[in-house]
């Protein structure tokens, strides 16, 4: 019969070409035949990332948390508590989410890829549980703490979001003005001149908002906010 190393690697060939059911059929059947072998939690963390790819996410997430009972501090620990995360993330389980990507960022992933996208997470989790302070600390530790990260602009934008879902315009505007200046190239630099400028229309501060959507127009002529740009400036024209 196949070995559990053989097994191993013929799901990770099914895996590898996008055939998930292949694979985690062969997982499991590697697990069940051979439940101690060395390969096991490799198998395992496979086998999740096969329910997990093929958007399995209520199966998925006891399978990466099976990841963490059997493997707590080794290279796998890290990565299994995030993307357990954002199975029950994906189910709408925010506050299992929230708790799994806790966890996450307080272990060393010796990895800023990984830090950075679990502390997004978590921020996102808790706007969504309407906990915008508590998302904003988030955000504005990533774009602090992680400079150089890819992921900054996008932090700020959505440390923005959050600040004005709490009516601190003031917070958001230094965001959005820290996008405008350190990332102006940023696809995400004319969606926050358009949310700036709808903001402070819907505080009725047209004269403002007419600053940030003209801006808008005129830096970003071609950028996919152009058309609701245009739409709200006339509005605030109007006003």
């Amino acid at each position: 019969g196949k070995t559990d190393e053989a097994l191993f690697w013929l799901g990770k060939a099914f895996f590898r070409s996008g055939l998930y059911d292949s694979a985690r059929v062969t997982y499991e059947h590697l697990l069940r035949t051979f439940p101690k072998s060395p390969r096991a939690i490799d198998a395992q963390y496979t086998y999740a990332w096969c329910l997990f790819a093929a958007h399995d996410f209520a199966h998925a997430a006891p399978a990466f948390e099976r990841v963490i009972t059997m493997d707590s501090i080794t290279r796998y620990a890290y990565d299994a508590l995030a993307r357990a995360g954002d199975a029950y993330y994906g189910l709408n389980d925010l506050a299992r989410a929230s708790a799994l990507y806790n966890r996450a960022v307080d272990q060393p992933a010796f990895n800023d890829l990984r830090t950075t996208r679990a502390l997004m997470m978590l921020g996102l989790t808790r706007m969504r549980m309407d906990s915008a302070r508590s998302a904003m600390k988030q955000f504005a530790y990533v774009s602090n703490k992680y400079v150089k990260s890819d992921v900054v602009p996008e932090a700020l934008f959505d440390h923005a979001l959050a600040a004005y879902a709490i009516n601190l315009t003031r917070d958001a505007e230094t965001s959005i003005d820290r996008i405008l200046r350190q990332y102006p190239t940023s696809t995400l630099a004319p969606r926050a001149l358009f949310v700036a400028g709808h903001e402070r229309l819907e505080r009725n501060d047209a004269a403002g908002a007419i600053g940030y959507l003209m801006r808008g127009v005129r830096d970003y002529p071609r950028s996919a906010e152009l058309g609701t740009t245009l739409f709200t400036l006339m509005e605030a024209l109007e006003s």
